[in-house]
This record gives structure tokens, sequence and C-alpha cells, in this order.
């Protein structure tokens, strides 16, 4: 018997094969012809409540000017940076603050 599928022909998962959670303590596999899994991270799904977005550093350059840089998402995306006066700040950050509460 090949040990990669069960005599019905379901698929053994790796889990089983190295002693992991038993078929009683498992949610049972989609069978052919039932109701699909929504799709929870389509856009405009109700269950979807953060967007990917890249990640956000902050910090102060050589020039004393504050950095907000965004991660690239490949290694062809150019870099995404935008410099600050540090006495620009506080006007940003309430213009921010501003944004974040309507």
């Amino acid at each position: 018997m090949n040990d990669l599928f069960r005599p019905n022909g379901a698929a053994v998962l790796d889990a089983e094969r190295i002693g992991g959670p038993s078929a009683a303590t498992k949610k049972p596999i989609a069978q052919a012809g039932s109701e699909p899994e929504p799709d929870f991270f389509a856009p405009g799904s109700p269950d979807l409540v953060i967007v990917h977005q890249p990640a956000i550093a902050v910090y102060t350059n050589n020039y004393d000017a504050i950095v907000i840089r965004a991660e690239p998402h490949d290694v062809h995306d150019d870099d995404v940076v935008i410099t600050v006066r540090k006495g620009d700040a506080p006007a940003l950050a309430q213009r921010l603050m501003e944004l974040a509460r309507e």
C-alpha cells in the first residue's frame, strides 16, 4: 500500500506520518462537490480587516532629518523614502492624527 494515500483514496497528511494529530482531532477535509470556503482575503470582504502593506521604518539620517521609509515589495522596487525636517515633524504628526480620526 502506498503510504501517501488511504485505501479510500484520501491523502495522508505529513503530520500523520510523523505521529501528528489523529483523525479524530482534525477538521474533516472538504469533499468533492461541497461548498468552497469563502475567500476571506478578497477585496471588499467584511472579514478582511488589515490589507497587506509594506513595513515602515522611521529614523534620522546623517543630515539630522527624519526619514520615513517603506519596505520595497521585491528587489525590483525602488525604495519609497520621505524626508522631513525635524521642525516640520509636529505638523506632520498632527495631520496624521487628524486623518486617523476621520
